[in-house]
């Protein structure tokens, strides 16, 4: 067939196919998906995993999408403003982020000013404890992020929650839904998943999962008000 007769998809089989015939050591592929419809892309995902295990050359994709990098990537170089801002893995990458720039890069939501002291972060919140491999954080003015898909909603009561707050808004996303809790802090984000029920308005608990929290040093100084403990 000729070329213009091809798919998006189709086209972009052969133009894989035409790269690997010459068995590159290394290969270049730059956003190759990006005018993809979403199926189309989640199968091209899948085929460029098959052909690493099949034929295992060095693949570097350049993408905007941190979907799409999580999806056929075994770590993630995050180049902002011209250089590398870290380069991990991608569930290092997300729970663990370098800076709050990195942080933000990935879409996390939740950021809480304070400082840390004695193995643990102090703010609006009180004394929340910071998972294992936080401890070492130097004390100080520090920003405490947990990733909105780590935090749990539970009723206002529960005795597991980390702290409770008032639900702002729910914004449906696909099969999930996020939701923004209001606290003494500012808000908190929370991924749920469908059917969770949780209405604007309502009293709500938050936790904060110990081994999900990750502390950061502040970009610049914090005043009295943010530093302050319950």
């Amino acid at each position: 067939r000729r070329a213009g007769s091809l798919s998006g998809g189709q086209g972009q089989r052969v133009a894989l196919a035409r790269a690997l015939a010459a068995r590159p050591d290394v290969l270049l592929l730059d956003e190759p998906f990006s005018a993809l419809d979403p199926a189309v892309r989640s199968a091209m995902h899948r085929l460029l995993v098959e052909l690493r295990a099949a034929v295992e050359p060095t693949v570097l994709l350049v993408t905007h999408d941190r979907h799409e990098a999580a999806a056929v990537a075994d770590t993630v170089a995050v180049v902002l403003e011209g250089r590398v801002a870290q380069h991990a893995a991608v569930d290092v990458l997300h729970a663990r982020p370098a800076s709050l720039a990195v942080s933000r890069f990935l879409g996390g939501l939740n950021e809480v000013p304070g400082r840390c002291a004695g193995g643990a972060h102090h703010s609006a919140l009180g004394r929340l404890d910071v998972g294992p491999a936080a401890i070492g954080a130097a004390d100080g003015p520090a920003t405490l992020v947990v990733r909105q898909e780590a935090v749990r909603l539970v009723a206002a009561g529960d005795r597991a929650a980390d702290l409770t707050g008032t639900v702002a808004r729910v914004t449906p996303q696909g099969a999930r839904s996020l939701v923004e809790v209001a606290t003494v802090a500012g808000p908190l984000h929370a991924e749920v998943p469908p059917g969770a029920g949780w209405a604007p308005r309502s009293p709500v608990g938050v936790v904060l999962p110990l081994e999900q929290r990750w502390v950061l040093p502040a970009p610049e100084p914090l005043d009295d008000a943010a530093l302050a403990s319950a």
